[in-house]
């Protein structure tokens, strides 16, 4: 038994049997893992008909197991790729041998990602550096034995998403920063410089929004378009006719 969103239900052989893209995520992707590190993945599955408009709807699924991996339906993940949520958008950016499941509809959504490319990415982006920026300034009283991982990724975060902005193109892969970011993470660089270094990140970001082209939000009509044909043609391939 696996618990999704609307209580405990037996979900768990309905979303294996509808995955349509499967990758590894987190400090794999990044290619910041150590010996200690687990492997995150992440699933995207689209459910039946009846788990979609039906009363008991599966759209995000975090099993109790030795793996640790996390299933998202594809309505759900879209809400995440419209607001900027980077975690999520990520996923379509991943190297290729990062995939452990691909389909043609994933094919479809990785050839059509710059959709999600708006300015909404930076604005949660510079959301989260900020967050991390306020979390360090209370670890001096809480003594967060943590606060260097979270001001590593807000590193990564600030560096993955201003290259994002200069190039068009999100790489995940960060082992050009591994070197700096670890230094960071093992406590090698006084706190003040990378607060420093967050907070230039944070300007450039702010500035980078005045004369970028992209869309401030992701087109609706279209988003939703390109959403409801997806599940269409899944289904029209993958339901059996029912009597």
């Amino acid at each position: 038994m696996v618990k999704g969103v609307y209580g405990t239900m037996d979900a768990q052989k309905c979303i294996e049997n509808n995955i349509i893209y499967q990758c590894v995520t987190g400090s794999f992707a990044y290619r910041l893992n150590t010996e200690n590190s687990d492997t995150d993945i992440r699933s995207i599955f689209i459910p039946p008909p009846e788990y979609v408009f039906g009363i008991n709807v599966i759209e995000n699924v975090k099993p109790q197991s030795d793996i640790d991996i996390e299933y998202i339906s594809l309505r759900k993940v879209f809400t995440q790729w419209c607001i900027g949520a980077l975690n999520w958008i990520e996923l379509l950016w991943v190297d290729d041998d990062m995939i452990q499941i691909e389909t043609q509809i994933s094919k479809t959504l990785r050839a059509k990602r710059d959709m999600f490319t708006t300015q909404r990415v930076i604005h949660k982006t510079i959301g989260f550096m900020n967050a991390m920026i306020k979390r360090y300034e209370q670890s001096k009283r809480t003594n967060n034995p943590n606060i260097n991982k979270e001001l590593m990724h807000a590193v990564r975060i600030g560096r993955m998403v201003l290259d994002f902005t200069q190039s068009g193109i999100l790489v995940v892969d960060r082992s050009s920063d591994r070197e700096h970011l670890m230094d960071i993470r093992y406590g090698n660089i006084p706190y003040d410089i990378i607060v420093g270094e967050v907070n230039d990140l944070i300007s450039k970001l702010e500035n980078s929004i005045t004369t970028l082209k992209w869309n401030k939000v992701v087109p609706e009509q279209e988003a939703n378009q390109l959403l409801v044909s997806l599940h269409f043609e899944y289904w029209n391939c993958n339901t059996p006719n029912r009597e």
